[in-house]
């Protein structure tokens, strides 16, 4: 399976507006992702007065400075948008690292997210990553061999590795450090979870030397 050992995807060089911290929150990771996008970045920069013109979701293009944006991302969140990160890549100020795959964008991502209260301490945004959701699908989609269930101790032998909601004896677990489909089938056992409702797709993710296609 392929890893990425970067934790971050922003290098802040000297861009004080913002507070360096604030870029490793998952909501501003979502950001980064995006920023590295082809469709993303500037239509022109004025290096001079350091903006920027990006297309806009409209007939209007959007008018882009370190500290502040026209799009709608911003006027509601008064925080970093996609087009900031863009332009501030442009200009030096940080530096905007690009995963090998998407695989590995998904990691740097999941990695952000705290522990919580919730379920098996995992934060609600993780089951909203594009390769947890495949998991989460998996745990409905196929059948499996469940064992010593406990609901009290919230524990079951599923397809004979020992699970909890924490953690599995799986090696995708084993891996990745993230629910796999044997977590969500225990959840689902418990009753904290529903099989989803959205339709079925599919992703490819590389898998040592082969692809497996991970059904969505």
């Amino acid at each position: 399976m392929s890893t990425t050992g970067i934790d971050t995807l922003v290098k802040v060089k000297h861009w004080a507006q913002w507070p360096t911290d604030l870029h490793n929150k998952p909501e501003q990771i979502k950001r980064q992702i995006s920023a590295n996008k082809a469709k993303h970045q500037p239509l022109e920069v004025n290096m001079e007065t350091q903006t920027g013109t990006f297309a806009g979701s409209g007939k209007k293009p959007y008018s882009t400075t370190l500290s502040k944006c026209n799009c709608n991302d911003f006027v509601k969140r008064k925080l970093p948008c996609k087009h900031i990160y863009s332009l501030a890549n442009y200009l030096g100020y940080i530096e905007l690292y690009k995963p090998e795959t998407e695989y590995d964008e998904s990691m740097v991502l999941l990695r952000a997210y705290e522990p919580t209260d919730d379920w098996g301490k995992w934060d609600p945004g993780v089951h909203k990553v594009w390769s947890q959701k495949a998991r989460y699908h998996r745990a409905f989609e196929e059948e499996f061999d469940i064992a010593d269930f406990s609901k009290e101790n919230q524990f079951a032998k599923i397809n004979g590795y020992s699970v909890s909601l924490e953690s599995c004896s799986c090696p995708d677990f084993h891996e990745r450090q993230f629910p796999c489909k044997h977590i969500y089938r225990l959840a689902a056992e418990l009753e904290l979870i529903e099989e989803p409702k959205t339709a079925s797709r599919q992703y490819e993710i590389p898998e040592g030397a082969a692809m497996i296609t991970i059904k969505l």
